[in-house]
């Protein structure tokens, strides 16, 4: 029988797994952007890749909280629940 803490690192793993293809799009997005002199041509694939990889962040963070006690349903849906939740979390 599975325990609660076995079912959140599932749950989190989840988080984790989506966080790492998140940053691994990013990365072949940033690749299909021409570099010129060491610098970015097309701004466009850069700031997608950027987008991509601040994603992945969040799904990171979500899968911390998810290990830390945090149901689904509490997840922080903005910038200043994030930092709400995390300064609660990351201080104890």
């Amino acid at each position: 029988m599975k325990s609660v803490k076995d079912d959140l690192k599932e749950i989190a793993q989840g988080y984790f797994d989506e966080a790492i293809r998140y940053y691994k799009n990013g990365r072949e997005v940033l690749k299909s952007a021409k570099i010129e002199y060491n610098l970015y041509i097309d701004t466009k694939p850069v700031s997608e890749a950027c987008a991509m990889g601040y994603l992945g962040v969040l799904k990171a963070i979500d899968g911390y909280l998810t290990l830390r006690g945090i149901e689904k349903t509490q997840l922080p849906h903005s910038y200043n629940g994030y930092l709400k939740l995390l300064a609660k979390y990351l201080a104890t």
